[in-house]
């Protein structure tokens, strides 16, 4: 038999399995289902426009909707969205690379030390804690979230394609910012209740104010970098536009560490824009701090806004918590999954308390989750001293593939190059805002809150590892330099 028959028939049976593999996974869906089917057929005609834009669209459809379909609106079409954007990634998967491992995407090996390091810390602490199952269900959780984010990686061959996924968290910001204000309305807020000094704090979709402020941390750089790149003055307008409806929704949240995220990333942006501007932007931002501290009414608005009456909002009890833990756990930690066992041990305050009791009813609103309030303490505490090394290996790894990719697509064309700047203004300002929240980096799979900065990361890793004179796809032989060196 030739060598161009032996070719036809293993493509031949590649493509039957395939096929095999495909139905089988529909046939699940289905099953999974049930007397939701129809909400999944309802899914699959959104992706009508799929004929028109391809690909490209299936990918936005999934970003768009995984977040802000999977809020508290209803439960099971959660785990309808859940279901049909997960079967859409596997199926896109297969499509293009098939069974051959050896066509999958690589990732850099620093990420890869980090993964082996994340997992070791965390199967050692599992192993050591008095909550294994807990700690194994977080695992799994959370593999399953690398899962995920690993098949949009391997979706993105094409900036046209990693753009869709901007796009995505973009729209999805838009939308929770949309709701937002559909909420403060229908809560019998007035735009009068921050003069007459009514505390005013709204979220969207999501109940969780921490999760919700993420997709505003993420988006605003994202469209203050199109727009910096943008020449025409329609679509200038037009983000500028969404630029302030982001900015709304950020207020109403009344979030100080997304705030002052978002102030950091635009500093951040604007430094490698043109650094001169720094010096304007700051003077801007202390003129008019000094007009919301001293003159009314915008004070009073000012101290709404920033909460400044509520102080650290009782984070000092939670850090105090921590702490506690620490000290007796500093070595292997209680174990993921342990904290909503252990902190009646470590208890700062007494349980009767007011303070008490809030943090007891956060517990429980929480399902056990850790609420240190802060990304590394709550590393520390879950995992121990290998954990906190995990936690801090994490921007390591961040900002030496930021960095290089910065460098590397200085000389490239405008759009490109802001796009990156853009990319890694938005992952600093998680980490500033990791410092005193607990979520939104790596919250054992929490897919809402830390999807958008994995996200992030993701597109500053397709272009650390493709070529910067290739406009159009990645470059494995360049992809494959960097990896292994």
């Amino acid at each position: 038999m030739s060598n161009s028959n032996s070719k036809l028939l293993n493509l031949k049976s590649e493509n039957s399995l395939l096929v095999v593999v495909i139905s089988i996974l529909l046939g699940m869906v289905v099953s999974i289902m049930g007397e939701y089917v129809i909400y999944g057929i309802l899914g699959l005609l959104l992706l009508a426009p799929f004929i028109i834009y391809g690909e490209k669209y299936i990918i936005f459809f999934i970003i768009v909707t995984l977040f802000t379909l999977v809020g508290d609106i209803n439960k099971d079409l959660r785990l309808v969205i859940h279901i049909l954007d997960f079967s859409l990634l596997a199926f896109l998967f297969l499509y293009h690379y098939g069974f051959q491992s050896s066509n999958y995407p690589k990732i850099p090996r620093s990420l890869v030390y980090f993964l082996i390091l994340y997992y070791f810390s965390m199967i050692l602490a599992i192993v050591m804690s008095d909550h294994v199952n807990d700690g194994l269900q977080r695992m799994g959780r959370q593999t399953i979230f690398f899962g995920v984010a690993y098949l949009v990686y391997s979706f993105i061959r094409k900036d046209d394609e990693l753009k869709s996924i901007l796009y995505g968290i973009i729209a999805a910001g838009i939308i929770i910012a949309f709701s937002t204000v559909t909420n403060f309305f229908a809560e019998g807020f007035e735009l009068a209740d921050y003069t007459a000094g009514i505390a005013v704090r709204v979220t969207g979709l999501m109940s969780n104010i921490l999760a919700t402020t993420t997709f505003f941390i993420v988006a605003i750089p994202l469209v203050i970098v199109f727009l910096l790149a943008q020449d025409k003055k329609s679509i200038k307008i037009l983000l500028w536009i969404l630029v302030m409806v982001l900015i709304i929704g950020l207020i109403l949240t009344a979030s100080r560490s997304a705030m002052l995220a978002i102030i950091a990333s635009t500093i951040i942006i604007f430094y490698f824009y043109n650094r001169k501007l720094i010096t304007s932007l700051i003077l801007i931002l202390i003129f008019l701090s000094l007009i919301f501290i001293f003159i009314p009414p915008f004070n009073e608005i000012s101290s709404i806004i920033f909460r400044i009456e509520s102080g650290l909002s009782q984070r000092q009890h939670y850090w105090s918590l921590a702490f506690n833990m620490i000290k007796d756990n500093w070595l292997f930690g209680i174990g993921p999954g342990s904290y909503g066992y252990e902190m009646y041990n470590y208890f700062p305050v007494m349980l009767n308390s007011w303070i008490g009791k809030v943090i007891i009813e956060t517990n429980l609103i929480t399902g056990g989750n850790n609420n240190s309030h802060n990304f590394f303490l709550v590393f520390f505490t879950d995992m121990g001293v290998l954990g906190l090394l995990t936690a801090l290996t994490l921007p390591v790894v961040f900002f030496k593939i930021a960095l290089k990719t910065i460098k590397k697509y200085k000389s490239s064309n405008k759009e490109t190059y802001y796009i990156v700047i853009g990319l890694f203004a938005a992952g600093t300002s998680m980490f500033l805002k990791g410092m005193i929240d607990g979520i939104g980096l790596l919250a054992y799979g929490f897919i809402t809150a830390d999807m958008p900065f994995w996200l992030i990361f993701i597109g500053l890793i397709y272009y650390y590892l493709k070529n910067p004179e290739d406009t159009n796809s990645k470059s494995s032989d360049s992809r494959d330099q960097i990896v292994y060196n």
